[in-house]
């Protein structure tokens, strides 16, 4: 029978392998008869705590088989799950366990004392109830058991956006199955593989690695909170354990100075990608992924090969996912030109919990659904176009960009023209506003000092001849480490405060008034483009 529920995806692979190994975590092996027994007896318990259809239930754990076994018992009795990161702050896991209207926190005796000072419903420590969780029947429940079915959620992941308001994703069965499908057709996993799960359960990444095992009966690799967060660490736990299958963010993947032997397939991802990664990492024998999507299209859109000497774009849309380039009035723009991507398909989310303005802002009625199959469109925010190859490359955000004296600048443009540089390992760049009250630039970088000093000189030449005037940054600061938010992403707000300013001059527009503060070691001969504002 075809799978239409998440769970289903596990329980097939149960029944075709049940003693091939499916998750490693601790030391310990789990086959996935082990696995699909534990779950099914956690399943009739919480079905024993009034869970089922149409219940969230909140997942609150750290690193171990617990929260694997809570996650496919909660799908199994039913219901949603709403992931929860210790990492993050108390009062922004209380906000969301309200927002989503949680009436049950599964969680584990070392996260009680938090637990109870965020969550007043009722609590689930599976911990202290193994012995009569241990009684549960082993046995499945079936869909008539349960009740659930392919349009239910399956998890609702909340997402910080642009705004301080919580914004909960609604994800549906059919949704996750839809892109668990495509996904393989590109990536080709199979149960010989043994995919690392680095990711946060509270970002969508998780449902990427845990269902690309889960769902081809390969074996999902969890590695300890010690190691998760440190790159080089992180390697050598990927090369002792074997694994094949890693998806980062290219900030850590920049970080790693060892070789990864056993990578297979390897994918970057939440973050622009700069071509001297692909440099060093795309080998004979591994293919490297550059990996672009939405939450609220289910993980991810696009994929590109990424190829030594190639350019890096986002590549094509994944398979059944439906992409289009629309101006703001959602109409096609001519082919090369600049639009927001837009996302059809049976993968679009059901749209944001309880936020019915801001869900029919960005989930709107498909102008293009001529096969009836795709009714509604997630306009992403993204700009883009579509290359002479037909391949997408991102521009930024129509929300996105930053501001210096009318100028509009993407960020991540300049870092891109850092990284390029062998004397920088990782960099980023920030607005900032000095003690006269001007806004500049503020670039930081970890310097890779693996051939010599730091090239500053260099750098700055680089930069001077790849960026205009207004984009050159008025601080370099040389750092530790980047800092990073619980899921991996750079934490601009956490960024030092910048000291390490550059002698100055200022460009002038054609009435005089000093318009931007330029570094004078930039100063070149060469005469300056005129300056318009926006």
């Amino acid at each position: 029978m075809k799978p239409t529920c998440l769970h289903e995806l596990f329980e097939f692979q149960a029944d075709c392998r049940p003693s091939e190994v499916a998750l490693v975590c601790d030391g310990e092996c789990f086959s996935y008869r082990e696995l699909e027994d534990l779950s099914n007896q956690y399943a009739h318990y919480l079905r024993s705590c009034g869970v089922g259809p149409g219940i969230l239930v909140g997942l609150y754990f750290e690193r171990s088989v617990n929260p694997f076994i809570a996650l496919l018992a909660t799908l199994k009795a039913g219901a949603g799950y709403v992931p929860l990161d210790p990492n993050f702050s108390l009062e922004r896991i209380r906000r969301t366990l309200k927002h989503a209207d949680v009436p049950l926190l599964v969680t584990e005796q070392s996260l009680s004392k938090q637990a109870v000072s965020i969550f007043q419903g009722s609590t689930v420590l599976v911990d202290t109830r193994v012995a009569r969780i241990s009684k549960q029947s082993t046995d499945r429940l079936s869909p008539k058991d349960s009740g659930v079915c392919s349009s239910d959620l399956c998890y609702v992941i909340y997402t910080s956006g642009t705004t301080s308001q919580p914004k909960g994703v609604m994800a549906e069965h059919r949704n996750v199955i839809s892109f668990v499908k495509a996904f393989n057709e590109v990536c080709q996993v199979n149960e010989m593989d043994r995919i690392y799960q680095g990711f946060s359960l509270a970002w969508d990444g998780s449902v990427e690695e845990i269902w690309m095992a889960f769902s081809t009966g390969a074996t999902l690799v969890v590695p300890s909170e010690e190691i998760v967060g440190f790159p080089n660490e992180a390697a050598r736990f990927i090369t002792e354990n074997q694994i094949t299958y890693l998806d980062c963010f290219p900030t850590f993947l920049s970080a790693i100075e060892q070789d990864l032997p056993t990578i297979r397939l390897l994918l970057v991802t939440g973050e622009p990608c700069p071509l001297q990664l692909v440099e060093k990492w795309a080998k004979p024998g591994r293919r490297m992924l550059n990996v672009y999507g939405f939450t609220e299209a289910i993980v991810n859109a696009s994929t590109a090969e990424l190829v030594p000497g190639k350019p890096v774009t986002i590549g094509r849309p994944l398979p059944s996912y439906e992409s289009y380039i629309l101006d703001h009035q959602l109409r096609p723009v001519s082919p090369g030109q600049t639009g927001e991507l837009c996302i059809a398909g049976p993968t679009v989310a059901r749209g944001y919990f309880k936020q019915p303005e801001y869900t029919a802002e960005r989930f709107v009625v498909n102008p293009y659904n001529e096969a009836g199959k795709s009714p509604w469109l997630y306009r992403s925010g993204d700009l883009v176009r579509s290359n002479k190859d037909g391949e997408l490359e991102i521009l930024g955000r129509i929300d996105g960009q930053v501001k210096i004296c009318g100028f509009r600048i993407e960020l991540s443009e300049i870092e891109a023209v850092l990284l390029e540089h062998p004397s920088v390992r990782t960099a980023v760049v920030n607005k900032v506003i000095d003690y006269e009250g001007a806004e500049k630039l503020a670039a930081y970088v970890v310097p890779d000092l693996s051939e010599g000093p730091f090239d500053q000189d260099g750098v700055l030449g680089l930069l001077r001849t790849r960026l205009p005037d207004y984009m050159l940054p008025g601080y370099l600061d040389l750092i530790d480490e980047i800092p990073t938010t619980p899921i991996g992403k750079v934490d601009r707000a956490r960024l030092p405060e910048p000291k390490r300013e550059l002698p100055s001059f200022s460009i002038r527009d054609s009435h005089g008034k000093a318009v931007i503060t330029t570094p004078a070691s930039w100063v070149t001969a060469r005469s300056r483009p005129k300056l318009n504002q926006e």
